[in-house]
């Protein structure tokens, strides 16, 4: 924290870390990353990883100026920032927010907040009646700092201090909502994507049928010029488009022998059946060999004109 007599060109300079958001980093984000990248190289992952870092620390330091001219709050060092002129300021007080009000940048009733931390916060009421909060573990160096700045002390009426009256709760609920809905999605999501693969034997095709990645893919035996049954997966080299997690493999990826194509299996539960195509391949397999193997036995018969009756598998 940085601050100078009224007269100097810099008043306040302070930046606020938000160790709950570092926390958040290390102990959710990087292990949901790590565990989804454990299976091999991937181009997604590198730029979903390098990116979610970088706006999380960057959302991890708020760092707050108050010169002559204005107040600056902005966030890590990237560009997101606000600039309020001190001419636009009519009063000026120390609040506290409610744990509601999150952190982050958020809409309050009035106005906005930027907050890495904390409840304290210094709330400015502007000339168009908007509002505008930031948040600081220093509420009363912020203070002095505007005080000065201003150079004269707020005379803003109690009433005048406390947010509208009419606050917007159905805002608050939404914001609340729409920011837990995404973490409770990521086990529904993880589970889904677990899911074993539903593969239909028809009498001109095979189908596969996942919650992601297999939805509605149907191959005609036209179209397959190779079936196998693998003892071992082919060396698989990395995902194109495609979910690994502890063996679970689902969607695109790319084989240093087969090129490009599709896999629905447990990669440490052989066998595997191997539907070469005229255009990249299909790998399915479950995690009861015996599945597998009737899998391949039907799908035999099917294309030798001998069609099973048509099961899920």
């Amino acid at each position: 924290m940085t601050t100078a007599a009224a007269g100097d060109e810099l008043l306040y300079k302070h930046t606020q870390i938000g160790w709950w958001m570092l926390a958040l980093l290390v102990l959710v984000v990087g292990p949901i990353i790590a565990l989804a990248y454990s299976a091999g190289g991937s181009r997604f992952w590198d730029v979903l990883g390098v990116t979610v870092t970088i706006i999380t620390i960057n959302f991890c330091f708020l760092r707050v100026t108050v010169d002559g001219q204005q107040l600056v709050a902005r966030f890590g060092i990237s560009p997101v920032k606000k600039r309020i002129p001190l001419s636009r300021i009519r009063k000026w007080s120390a609040v506290r927010n409610s744990w509601l009000h999150g952190w982050g940048i958020r809409m309050i009733p009035g106005g906005w907040m930027y907050n890495v931390s904390g409840l304290s916060a210094i709330e400015l009421i502007l000339e168009d009646g908007s509002r505008f909060r930031v948040g600081t573990d220093e509420p009363e160096l912020l203070m002095q700092a505007l005080n000065a700045a201003m150079g004269r002390e707020p005379e803003a009426s109690a009433e005048e201090l406390v947010a509208p009256k009419r606050r917007k709760r159905w805002l608050i609920a939404a914001i609340i909502v729409l920011g837990v809905l995404p973490l409770l999605a990521l086990p529904v999501v993880f589970v889904h994507f677990l899911q074993q693969p539903e593969v239909v034997v028809h009498r001109h095709g095979v189908e596969v049928v996942t919650p992601f990645y297999g939805y509605g893919d149907l191959w005609t035996y036209d179209d397959v010029t190779e079936l196998k049954l693998l003892e071992r997966l082919p060396h698989i080299g990395w995902r194109t488009n495609g979910f690994a997690l502890a063996g679970t493999l689902r969607g695109w990826f790319k084989s240093d022998d087969l090129g490009e194509g599709k896999l629905f299996l447990e990669a440490d539960q052989p066998p595997f059946v191997l539907i070469r195509l005229r255009d990249g391949y299909v790998i399915v397999g479950f995690e009861d060999p015996m599945r597998t193997r009737a899998l391949y036995e039907d799908l035999d018969a099917a294309m030798k004109g001998r069609p099973p009756k048509a099961r899920a598998r």
